[in-house]
Order: structure tokens, then sequence, then C-alpha cells
């Protein structure tokens, strides 16, 4: 969750989240209002999602940027922006 500040930021919650979706891992950043973005691992590849997750966590990547990051990261994973709400 990140604070209100006032001039700076408002006040929101983040999403980090990893799964298992048949064959494929997913890691999906969302927040409470506007884009997600879904990156899609082959299930062999659970150390690298599981890396990136922490990532994105410990730096407190915003969904905004967040397709960007896991582009430049993700060589063989699928990265998508979904719709809010997704």
């Amino acid at each position: 969750m990140f604070s209100y500040i006032e001039g700076l930021q408002a006040e929101m919650r983040v999403y980090y989240t990893l799964w298992q979706c048949g064959p494929e891992l997913r890691i999906l950043v969302s927040g409470e209002a506007g884009p997600a973005v879904r990156c899609t691992f082959p299930a062999d590849m659970e150390c690298r999602a599981r890396n990136l997750l922490q990532y994105l966590y410990e730096n407190a990547v915003m969904p905004s940027q967040a397709a960007d990051v896991l582009a430049d990261c993700c060589t063989v994973g699928q990265v998508e922006v979904l719709n809010a709400g997704c």
C-alpha cells in the first residue's frame, strides 16, 4: 500500500501475484484502478518467475511501469496489458 503524500502520490494498493495456470506460470501486477499487466512463462521457469515477482515487489514497480520492466526481463515470456478489472 502506498500512502497519500500531498502533491506527490495518491493512496493506492498494488498487487503482485504469481500463479500456475495449466502448463504456464503467470505474473500479474495490478492496482485498484487502471490497467493490469500480465506476463506468462513456461512452467519450467518457476525460479525466474519468482525472482521477477520479488524484484517487482521489492522495487514497488507500479502497474504503469510493469509492462516495460517485464518486457525487458522476459525474453521468453509474453507480456500483456489488460483492461481495468482483469
